[in-house]
């Protein structure tokens, strides 16, 4: 898989050195045309001329929005730089449409977000790429109302630039809007189309305006394979009977990765035939699905819901599947029960214990720890030794997971083993951490 990631970064940067891609090109909810054109303060359309090393001149043919102070203006940036590395984002003889953000000197502008401001032209699509500019320029101004209508009606338009906004726009700001609601029809008919772009945008928008017409529409998508993920978590987002049963559904499907995705939508349900189905696939025979199980089941263990489950979940501390374990191990914590906390410390005094393992255990114990009645701390405190060694051993996080534990329990044999740590711990992180849960000690006696 590293390889391939390395062969396929290659790729791009090799794409974009040669101009074949531009990350303007690359769309994402940040960067759409119309938040680009928002941003601006100037918008042209114009020919690099000359380059410097991180400026370019640039000669001005068109101003779409703004008033331009002259015909030649200074742009940068000129290497731009972005996860994928770094690049020639402007070049003598390029032809763009540029996004623009005054400096404090005149004539000089910078590139709206970097790079995203900068559209490359070429004679095939110059016109229709100032055609959209100047629509969208003119959408910005709109109410968000008649926006909203304009979007709508461009999501299959023929021009690329329009047809990507107004999709980023309908999966993005619409499905954020209050208005959301009165184009449910719209949004309904979008999701029945035959277009996954489309169905998928259509999901993100009704998840938040939770339109009741939409549930059979949106139960159908998640029997798709293409659209269960967008469809699963726009379900939980409606937590009705009717959705709660279509999630319940999908957990029995084959597919681990449908039933996860179901498991991931409930588990913010308060339903209790939600908790009593994530209690049923604790037993599943696939050890993924028993681990995302319990993770699931956390919500209703930090409420002391599913108290019941506790036992159950205490023995898969001994799971043949190591991803069990772990689970089973930090969740358990979260319900502040002190049954879980002598069968958490017998997992610290295994013999050649993961440190994975390790991590997620003490974990759940700083969880527990925080119990307001105190039961879990008193337990913890009469075996303050593998505290205090799993501090020492120095694996990075369960170090300070212990530090906190001690800082909690305040005790002066904790105590102690906290002013040793600032001086001697294995890790700096862990010497400064423990410096500072004296110092927050020290305060608090103040």
């Amino acid at each position: 898989m590293f390889r391939y990631l390395m062969i396929l970064r290659c790729v791009v940067l090799m794409a974009l050195a040669a101009g074949v891609v531009t990350p303007a090109n690359a769309y994402s909810e940040d960067y759409t045309t119309l938040n680009l054109v928002g941003k601006s303060d100037l918008i042209v359309v114009g020919k690099v001329t000359t380059t410097t090393e991180n400026t370019a001149t640039v000669k001005v043919s068109k101003t779409l929005f703004g008033r331009t102070p002259s015909a030649t203006i200074s742009i940068s940036p000129v290497i731009a730089v972005g996860d994928m590395g770094s690049w020639v984002n402007l070049k003598p003889g390029d032809e763009i449409i540029a996004m623009l953000i005054s400096t404090k000197t005149k004539n000089e502008y910078t590139i709206a977000e970097q790079f995203h401001g900068k559209i490359a032209l070429t004679p095939q699509d110059r016109s229709d790429a100032i055609y959209a500019l100047e629509r969208i320029i003119k959408m910005s101004a709109m109410s968000e109302d008649s926006r909203i209508k304009a979007m709508l009606s461009l999501v299959t338009s023929d021009n690329k630039i329009l047809r990507q906004d107004a999709r980023w726009y309908v999966g993005g700001e619409l499905s954020n809007s209050k208005l959301a609601k009165n184009y449910s029809k719209e949004l309904i008919a979008l999701l029945k189309s035959k277009d996954l772009d489309l169905q998928g945008r259509a999901l993100s928008a009704l998840s938040k305006a939770k339109v009741a017409a939409a549930i059979p529409e949106i139960i159908r998508a998640s029997r798709d394979v293409d659209l269960y993920g967008s469809a699963c978590w726009a379900l939980k987002q409606y937590d009705t009977p009717e959705t709660a049963a279509a999630l319940i559904a999908l957990s029995y499907n084959n597919n681990t990765d449908v039933c996860t995705a179901s498991m991931s939508a409930l588990r913010e349900s308060r339903r209790p035939e939600v908790k009593k189905r994530l209690i049923e696939l604790l037993g599943y025979n696939d050890p993924k699905i028993r681990g995302f199980a319990i993770s699931s089941l956390m919500n209703y263990l930090q409420r002391g819901e599913a108290d019941e489950a506790l036992p159950r979940m205490l023995g898969m501390l001994d799971d043949p599947a190591e991803n069990v374990q772990e689970s089973a191990a930090r969740e358990v914590g979260e319900s502040r029960n002190p049954i879980v906390i002598e069968p958490l410390l017998d997992v610290l005094r295994r013999p050649n214990l993961r440190e994975q393992l390790e991590l997620r255990t003490i974990e759940s114990l700083n969880v527990a720890c925080g119990d307001p009645k105190k039961k879990c701390a008193k337990i913890i405190a009469d075996n303050l030794p593998i505290i205090i060694e799993i501090m020492e051993r120095g694996h990075e996080r369960a170090d300070t997971e212990a530090a906190k534990i001690l800082a909690q329990i305040g005790t002066p044999e904790a105590i102690a083993a906290l002013k040793k740590a600032a001086d001697s711990a294995p890790r700096e992180e862990n010497r400064l951490c423990a410096k500072r849960l004296l110092e927050t000690l020290a305060k608090e006696v103040k």
